[in-house]
């Protein structure tokens, strides 16, 4: 389900692989793109972080970025940077309070939603794709197409 927003995100502050990340550092700066992952270990969630990897100089060109978010620990987050050579910070969210505060909560309490979340630089959500499948969050070709 893709949906245009014009709601303020929710700010948070999480340990990463990149040291704390707060959203709020990047109001004024730059646009953020936060990924939920399902899990840290899921492939098809996986495959989606490589390909936002790959964007990466084309994202940073226009002024994103990116901020991956699992419900994992520390650890793991800092596992999965360190594995695929991520050039942006894996977050760490254990409790799963910045996945509730985005509507990404778990249904049937496992079946967890993942998404796809783009925020202006003034904190407004200018795209959302959220999705229970693993891979179904994600569009390449309409996320650069709004870029």
């Amino acid at each position: 389900m893709t949906q245009i927003a014009q709601q303020t995100a929710p700010t948070f502050e999480l340990q990463s692989s990149h040291g704390p990340v707060k959203l709020v550092d990047h109001r004024g700066k730059t646009k953020v793109l936060l990924y939920f992952m399902r899990e840290f270990n899921c492939p098809l969630c996986m495959r989606n972080v490589l390909a936002l990897s790959r964007m990466q100089d084309t994202l940073k060109q226009k002024g994103v970025q990116v901020i991956i978010i699992g419900g994992g620990d520390e650890k793991s987050a800092s596992a999965v940077a360190q594995r695929f050579q991520l050039p942006f910070p894996v977050a760490a969210d254990p409790e799963r309070s910045v996945y509730r505060s985005y509507n990404l909560e778990k249904t049937l309490g496992f079946l967890q939603w993942n998404g796809t979340i783009l925020i202006d630089p003034q904190g407004k959500i200018i795209y959302r794709k959220v999705s229970q499948r693993p891979g179904g969050s994600f569009d390449q070709q309409e996320l650069q197409a709004l870029l």
